[in-house]
């Protein structure tokens, strides 16, 4: 039997104390603060505030009268509202002319702008719409971004959409606006080839002659011969009738002192594109190359020609 040294004893339970405690008051504590003004930036009373340096970007996508005239009013436009701020100066105005704004990197001075934003030449931008500023969603937020991120940063205003780069919405909005004119690019881009398509099958399609020894477009837009350099296309093709090799030719018109409708010297190659080119034997094969995208505007060789469309042309024999 066990002792009752090992019986089982009561467990004893301290009480706890209660947790809440008389709270002793705080002492006030006072400190000598020194309040240091800014200096950086900061304008004395007297002197006058530096004016801000404003730039307005404009843009037309065609080189055509109206648009012309489109991009002389607002050059003029922006002059007006830069003149009317006391407190702006013009930093310039930069307008691409016949230029698309779907990429950036064929936008000269749309590039100049942004090289003089960033040696801190301009503080604020004035354009008239996104869609002048940048139809593609990212070239429009990278240069905002980039302009933002200068010190200091250099703000974009839209006039259109009243809508200032560094208000803290702006991001949102702008992201959804540029979306919308990258897709009005697009559409005007389907468009334009479905027109052009419907063109040459009805035959009346116009027919560039810029770089065509030979043809000229008349007011009407019709083709017409230019009879000096027509001569030069009949010498290629009764040489190379008679047996002369296409650098053979090309020598003899370089000896001849006659140059290309680029005006560069003669050579094989340049030769044999006369001799490949169906439009001196009447003929015209449209859609030789096509736009991969409206964007890139890359271009790539047709090689299907499944769109290419063929119809006669007035020739060059006398």
């Amino acid at each position: 039997m066990a002792s009752d040294s090992h019986a089982k004893r009561p467990i004893v339970v301290e009480r706890r104390k209660e947790k809440g405690r008389k709270k002793t008051p705080r002492l006030t504590k006072t400190y000598d603060v020194k309040i240091i003004p800014a200096t950086v930036g900061v304008v004395a009373e007297t002197e006058e505030p530096p004016k801000k340096r404003v730039a307005a970007y404009c843009r037309v996508s065609t080189d055509q009268e109206a648009q012309e005239t489109s991009l002389e009013e607002q050059m003029a436009h922006f002059n007006t509202v830069i003149a009317e701020h006391p407190d702006w100066e013009l930093a310039g105005i930069y307008a691409d002319e016949g230029i698309s704004g779907t990429q950036v990197k064929h936008r000269v001075q749309f590039q100049q702008m942004i090289e003089d934003a960033k040696a801190k030449k301009i503080d604020l931008i004035l354009t008239k719409s996104i869609s002048r500023f940048a139809r593609n969603v990212v070239d429009c937020l990278t240069n905002i971004r980039l302009l933002r991120n200068l010190r200091p940063p250099v703000s974009v205003y839209f006039d259109k959409e009243r809508l200032d780069s560094l208000d803290e919405k702006a991001e949102v909005f702008l992201t959804m606006l540029a979306s919308f004119a990258q897709e009005e690019s697009r559409s005007i881009s389907t468009n334009i080839k479905w027109t052009t398509r419907s063109r040459m099958k009805a035959g009346t399609q116009k027919i560039s002659t810029t770089s065509l020894l030979g043809y000229d477009t008349d007011d009407d837009g019709e083709m017409v011969i230019v009879t000096n350099e027509a001569e030069i296309v009949r010498t290629i093709y009764m040489s190379f009738d008679k047996g002369m090799h296409p650098a053979e030719i090309a020598e003899k018109l370089n000896a001849l002192e006659i140059r290309t409708i680029k005006n560069n010297p003669w050579t094989g190659e340049s030769v044999k594109n006369i001799l490949r080119n169906e439009k001196y034997c009447g003929d015209v094969l449209m859609q030789k190359t096509y736009t991969v995208d409206c964007l890139t505007h890359k271009t790539k060789k047709n090689e299907a020609r499944w769109s290419s469309i063929l119809y006669q042309t007035i020739t060059l024999q006398s």
